[in-house]
Formats: C-alpha cells, sequence, structure tokens
C-alpha cells in the first residue's frame, strides 16, 4: 500500500495528522512522501468534497434514506402549484377585464411578487419521510463557500514537515561533521605514530654508521699493527738469514780452489 492509500484509510478512520506522520515515520516513509501523501489526500477530499455540493441540491441526511424520490416527487408538486397558480392569475386578469373599458387605455400592471399558497405547501408534507424535519435541518454546514482556497490547507501540519525535513538534513550534516572530525583525531594519531617510528628509524641509522665507522677504524689500527709485526719479523729473518748465506758462499769458494 502506498502513502497516499496509507493516510486516506487513517483519515477515513479519524486518525490526525501528526499521527498519520508518525506512523509513517516509523513505517520508513520519507518526510517528503509523507507530505506529498497529506497533500494529495487533502486536495482528494476537498475536490470530492465540492464536487458533492453542486451534484445535490440537499445535503445527505442521517435519517433521510429515500431524499432523491422525496426531492423529486417536491420538486415536481412544486411546479403544478406555480402553474396553477400563474394560471389562476390569468384567469383574474381577463375577468376583470371587461368590453366597457375597451375604449381606455390599459393601466399598467404592478409587478406582485409570487408566494405559493401555504394551504397548498402544506399538502407536500405527505410526500416527505416523517423523520426528516426540514426546519431543523441545518443546511449551512454543506454550503459551498466561494472563498475556500484548496491550495491553503493544514498549514501547521506542512510547517511540521518543513521543520522535519530541516531536522532530518541538519543531523545528516552532523552525522558527517562528527565523521571527519573522528577521521581526523584518527589521521593524526596515525602521523604521530608514523613520526616517531620515523624517529626510531633515524636514530638506529645513525647508530648503525657509528658502529660501522668505529669497526673500520679498528680495521685500519689492525692493519697498522700487522704490518709492524711482519717488519719486524722479515728483520729478524734477515738477521739470521744473512750471515749463513755468506758462510755458504765462502765455502763454495773455498772448494772451488
Amino acid at each position: 500500500m502506498g502513502a497516499l492509500d496509507q493516510v486516506i484509510s487513517m483519515k477515513s478512520q479519524g486518525i490526525g495528522d501528526e499521527q498519520i506522520i508518525q506512523a509513517l515515520s516509523k513505517n520508513g516513509v520519507s518526510p517528503k512522501e509523507i507530505g506529498d501523501a497529506l497533500n494529495q489526500a487533502q486536495i482528494k477530499s476537498a475536490v470530492v468534497d465540492i464536487q458533492g455540493d453542486n451534484d445535490e441540491d440537499y445535503p445527505p441526511h442521517p435519517a433521510y434514506t429515500g431524499r432523491s424520490t422525496a426531492k423529486g416527487n417536491y420538486k415536481s408538486k412544486m411546479q403544478e402549484a406555480e402553474s396553477e397558480e400563474y394560471s389562476l392569475t390569468q384567469e383574474e386578469q381577463n375577468s376583470q377585464t371587461s368590453p366597457v373599458y375597451d375604449s381606455y387605455a390599459p393601466m399598467p400592471m404592478e409587478t406582485q411578487s409570487y408566494a405559493p399558497p401555504q394551504e397548498q405547501l402544506q399538502g407536500y408534507d405527505q410526500y416527505a419521510p416523517s423523520e426528516f424535519n426540514q426546519a431543523s435541518y441545518d443546511n449551512s454546514q454543506y454550503s459551498y463557500d466561494p472563498n475556500y482556497n484548496v491550495g491553503n490547507y493544514d498549514s501547521n501540519g506542512m510547517m511540521d514537515i518543513a521543520e522535519q525535513i530541516i531536522e532530518d538534513k541538519l543531523l545528516q550534516i552532523k552525522d558527517k561533521i562528527n565523521y571527519m572530525d573522528e577521521f581526523k583525531q584518527v589521521m593524526e594519531a596515525q602521523v604521530e605514530n608514523m613520526e616517531e617510528r620515523l624517529r626510531k628509524i633515524e636514530s638506529i641509522i645513525d647508530n648503525l654508521q657509528i658502529l660501522i665507522l668505529e669497526r673500520v677504524g679498528s680495521y685500519g689500527q689492525n692493519l697498522n699493527s700487522i704490518r709492524k709485526e711482519m717488519e719486524m719479523m722479515q728483520d729478524s729473518f734477515s738477521k739470521v738469514i744473512d750471515p749463513l748465506t755468506d758462510k755458504l758462499a765462502s765455502d763454495k769458494l773455498r772448494k772451488n780452489k
């Protein structure tokens, strides 16, 4: 069932606009659809009321169920009474006009307002049901107001719907702002964590550089000490080997001689 059908069904049950708005909101209908449905339902009810007033001369009465037949009989009797009265008036005028007065100019007739005889009208009450009391029936509540404007209806309900729409939009904007604030806080925390990690990495790299330089320096020192030791060994070997070579050379010369 659409929103318009729900609104029409609730209005037929006598439920107010605020309760209708709350019920439709609980069912998940958007405020825009609720406003459109209320507007269409009120316009439709106003158009139906106007058409009913134009189609019927008399409004419906709870106790008067046979209104259509009695109304037709009542109109026919009224037309017969008017025709009879008109014929009687014509006969009276013709009887008052005699040949004696033919030579005189005709006098202008005064226009008299016609009122149907009460005796004849009293006889028509038998055609109407006894339950229908025309004297106590108020026809003013069913009369059509020419100043009535279908567009001007339930301004309070429209204002409530507009306020609800604005509140929904503001809540959406507020939720987005809160989400952006949370996102900002999370990003700030992540950036701070990254900066701290970068600082740790920089300190580790500095320590590694220092250790590498120390190791290279220690290697250079070790090479110098090794070179000195090798020079000392060379000197000691030369001191030992030189006398031996001299002795072997002298022995060889002796043998040759």
